[in-house]
């Protein structure tokens, strides 16, 4: 899965499931897409990497997927006051690994991406359709897709640039997650109903 798609669903899962967790969503949602940050493994033997399936065999935090799981859910346990937080990021782990698995079995199709991706764009557009922000979230989620597919089109399309000869393909990845990382803290941090870690349930 690529960049976009990855975002736009973490943030769709945190809209999902902060209230059954009981955790407000601007903190799940920042957790949720930082968690996609675990690409930038693929710095690391990106001169194996064709491109086509090769997470879960060459990148150290997607081969031992398993352990980073596991990882995740005794320091859950171990913070406690915290606790839903993190089981709310180990929910967004699932989502990535699951995603990159789908994408692995549909040798990366772009057609399939793309439809993945505007599915998600349609999802948060009904997910957001009460909030008082919603124009701004639809332009954040809109946004997003056109920079991260557009990016990846120019290095591939005018670059020529290819995942086993140019590590810039996963760091521009990286650095374009930081950014909108960034950009939905310094839009969505100030909203009041955000300002608590947890929320009641109902």
């Amino acid at each position: 899965m690529y960049l976009s798609g990855h975002l736009l669903s973490s943030i769709a899962l945190a809209k999902i499931i902060h209230k059954p967790l009981g955790v407000a969503f601007f903190p799940l949602a920042i957790a949720a897409m930082a968690v996609n940050l675990i690409d930038a493994d693929h710095l690391i033997y990106y001169y194996r990497d064709t491109g086509v399936g090769n997470s879960f065999l060459l990148h150290p935090l997607h081969e031992f997927w398993a352990f980073v799981g596991l990882i995740t859910c005794l320091v859950a346990l171990i913070l406690k006051p915290y606790q839903n937080l993190i089981f709310g990021l180990f929910f967004a782990l699932l989502l990535h690994y699951g995603l990159d698995f789908a994408c692995n079995y549909v040798t990366y199709d772009l057609a399939a991406i793309i439809g993945f991706e505007v599915c998600c764009l349609a999802l948060l557009m009904l997910l957001f359709r009460k909030d008082e922000q919603r124009s701004k979230y639809y332009t954040f989620f809109v946004s997003l897709w056109l920079v991260c597919n557009a990016t990846l089109g120019f290095e591939t399309l005018v670059l020529h640039w290819q995942p086993h000869l140019t590590r810039g393909i996963y760091l521009t990845s990286v650095i374009l997650n930081g950014l909108f990382i960034l950009i939905f803290w310094r839009l969505f941090a100030g909203q009041s109903k955000t300002k608590k870690l947890y929320v009641k349930n109902g």
